[in-house]
């Protein structure tokens, strides 16, 4: 895909010897091709949507020498027997089911993504590394539709991406059904209440604190408004596509000052 930054779009502009052109070329191919670079990934084959009134619940519990993070899928209206043990949701081909998700691993501080960003770059990042299972049920007839186990793909691969202030998250989870070949499960959605971090102290305890790329910072605990996918490829933070309208504005207005100035010359 064309690049605003490549080496030729540079040379062109300063060729043209039209530097009130040149900041128009450059928007234009920015919104055009550079931002579109980074959502070269496989589109995840959606699996499930949590209904209205079921969560993921991610809790966060700190202690001396060692912060765990644990999932689970909650629901306040879940048919029976599943209350309190399961999630609603609707499957792709529309069947009301319920998801059963439990997952408990350790947890390393965030990070900014890309790596070495300014403050979070497009997200911040906290590896998980544990073990878990996920069981989708069919209430109707209680057959189940799909079950394997969670953490299923090595490499620190397990992660919450999520911008502190925001309210959306995304949870990776390495995913394998019995004899498929591991997935990455991706849990995505809005976040009840808006992101935020905490600091740990030494004692164990996590304080409410701005992210500021210090160490030892956590997500504070969050519930989210989820969807399932499976992916064959990891999740990647892309930055937001802009619309198409503005791109179509970009390109007019470029149009019109070349033809402009090639009038006035």
């Amino acid at each position: 895909m064309y690049s605003a930054s490549s080496p030729s779009s540079l040379r062109h502009c300063a060729a043209a010897s039209r530097g009130h052109r040149c900041w128009l070329t450059a928007l234009f191919l920015v919104c055009a091709g550079g931002l579109g670079t980074a959502r070269a990934q496989a589109v995840p084959a959606l699996l499930l949507t949590g209904d209205a009134t079921s969560t993921i619940v991610y809790s966060l519990y700190p202690s001396p020498g060692i912060v765990e993070a644990f999932f689970s899928a909650r629901d306040t209206a879940a048919p029976p027997p599943y209350g309190g043990n399961g999630a609603g949701a609707t499957d792709a081909s529309g069947q009301t089911v319920v998801m059963q998700l439990n997952y408990v691993d350790a947890t390393s501080p965030l990070v900014p993504y890309p790596a070495g960003s300014a403050g979070c770059g497009l997200d911040c990042v906290q590896k998980l590394s544990g073990s878990g299972a996920l069981t989708v049920i069919n209430p109707a007839n209680n057959t189940t539709e799909l079950t394997g186990k969670l953490g299923a793909i090595a490499g620190e691969t397990d992660a919450i991406f999520a911008l502190p202030g925001g309210s959306s998250a995304v949870v990776q989870i390495g995913f394998q059904a019995a004899g498929a070949a591991p997935e990455y499960l991706l849990l995505a959605g809005n976040t009840t209440a808006p992101v935020s971090a905490c600091t740990l102290s030494p004692f164990g305890s996590c304080a409410n604190a701005p992210y500021n790329g210090a160490q030892a910072q956590y997500f504070n605990s969050f519930s989210l408004d989820w969807t399932v996918t499976l992916s064959t490829t990891p999740y990647v933070p892309s930055v937001p596509e802009l619309p198409t309208s503005l791109l179509l504005l970009a390109g007019a207005v470029m149009l019109r000052t070349t033809r402009g100035a090639r009038h006035g010359s």
